[in-house]
């Protein structure tokens, strides 16, 4: 496999021996990014886009009398 073809390995900045390593559960990792290099998602200034969930005829539910 070529190196183009590999997925990038990203090391942790401050090693987890290391006595500031703190451990957090829930990582918000587009927070961490835009904290320390100002990044937003591309959907950032878009509009959310509502889309309508409607029941196929067939699952329907009708009532026999």
């Amino acid at each position: 496999m070529s190196d183009e073809i590999k997925g990038k390995k990203t090391m942790p900045w401050i090693p987890v021996g290391h006595p500031d390593f703190k451990w957090r559960s829930g990582a918000d990792v587009q927070a961490t990014w835009h904290r320390y290099t100002g990044w937003t998602p591309p959907s950032a200034g878009r509009e959310p886009v509502y889309t309508e969930t409607r029941v196929p005829e067939w699952a329907k539910v009708r009532r026999v009398k």
